[in-house]
């Protein structure tokens, strides 16, 4: 099947009309350079039609994936972790790579609700600027059914340090308050 991609100007576009955020910065940054991080439950595929069905439109994939890169792309992050991310392979993973990043961390849900709306399953990626880091190993694994862990070894190039990202399903579980941080940031 032929590939449908956004264009540049489609990211613009979508880019004009994101709502405003903002940064926290990390209280304990330690004594390296300073790196942007982006954590971000992405809402899979299908998963919003039926839950927001008030406003399906809106997060219909075909229109929140062009949105979607326009916010990574405004927010021009060091390591972007996305949770809930299914079209993983087929759309992230060039799209990502043709803009600076490339894939460190992936797991994939097995079962995942997504299958169940149709579309393909969901899971956890990391993805990181490729002149920045190098990516040392992907630990990626399932946790249970249905749950799972990003995680990667990064070199930052000036220090290794351990990236974690955890599905939003298995926080519970953990008793964690966010499910992303950085484990160890070795000088």
């Amino acid at each position: 099947s032929k590939r449908s991609f956004p264009t540049s100007e489609e990211i613009n576009s979508a880019g004009e009309q994101l709502l405003p955020r903002s940064w926290q910065l990390a209280e304990d940054a330690g004594d390296g350079p300073p790196f942007r991080f982006l954590s971000w439950n992405i809402l899979a595929d299908g998963m919003g039609d039926s839950q927001f069905n008030d406003r399906a439109s809106l997060v219909r994939w075909r229109k929140r994936r062009v949105a979607i890169l326009a916010e990574i792309g405004r927010a021009d992050a060091d390591v972007v972790c996305m949770v809930e991310v299914n079209h993983h392979q087929e759309f992230f993973v060039p799209m990502l790579d043709a803009r600076v990043y490339v894939c460190a961390a992936r797991f994939e849900k097995s079962p995942s609700w997504a299958t169940s709306y149709g579309a393909p399953a969901d899971g956890g990626s990391v993805f990181v600027r490729r002149e920045r880091f190098d990516v040392l190993a992907d630990w990626s694994s399932k946790i249970g059914i249905g749950k799972g862990v990003a995680c990667a070894l990064l070199r930052d190039r000036l220090a290794p340090c351990l990236l974690y990202t955890s599905d939003a399903a298995d926080e519970e579980d953990r008793g964690e308050s966010g499910g992303r941080r950085i484990i160890k940031k070795k000088k």
